[in-house]
């Protein structure tokens, strides 16, 4: 993830001529990447017409990949049953659910793989297929790394500037050379 995200980066710095420029499209386009994961706003909740960004978002394949790959054996133990409380001591945990999405009713913990799933729509069987997602996109961002860099050569090459003509001397050098006794 982090090879693809650095292709990305360096793609956008060399599809533009300033370095102030590159920089501002970079970070409102990252703001966009972040919050189109699938973390900050779930999946199921993203306004219809702005849900594409998900799909043209590398980051949101890593990082589901990482989430998927993280709860997939975990299961979390429940910190708040219901019913419980004052009256409620003598209720067995058959007939208490945790309040976690993805409980089930008489268990104290939740599966990882249904709270990920219900949650975010993440699911372990797609970590795989997330893997060769992102590598077409960091192929993608080199290419286009590439390719910007080609067309940008001639920008570059019109302000280079010669800074010090060779064999010139400046005009202090030369005074303190005749000065010199040696």
């Amino acid at each position: 993830m982090s090879l693809t995200m650095k292709a990305w980066f360096r793609g956008v710095a060399a599809a533009f001529k300033a370095e102030a420029s590159a920089q501002a499209v970079a970070g409102i386009l990252l703001l966009a990447m972040v919050i189109y994961t699938g973390y900050t706003i779930p999946k199921p909740s993203m306004i219809g017409a702005l849900r594409w960004i998900s799909y043209i978002n590398p980051l949101r394949y890593g990082f589901e990949s990482v989430v998927a790959n993280e709860f997939h054996t975990l299961d979390g133990t429940c910190s708040n049953l219901v019913p419980q409380g004052p009256g409620y001591e003598g209720v067995s945990l058959s007939n208490q659910v945790c309040t976690t999405v993805g409980a089930v009713p008489g268990q104290s913990t939740v599966n990882g793989n249904t709270f990920i799933q219900l949650s975010y729509g993440y699911s372990y069987s797609n970590v795989w297929r997330n893997f060769g997602i992102v590598i077409a996109f960091a192929a993608g961002f080199i290419i286009a790394l590439l390719i910007f860099t080609e067309i940008n050569t001639s920008i570059s090459g019109e302000s280079v500037m010669v800074l010090f003509k060779r064999g010139a001397k400046h005009a202090s050098l030369k005074d303190s050379d005749s000065a010199d006794e040696e």
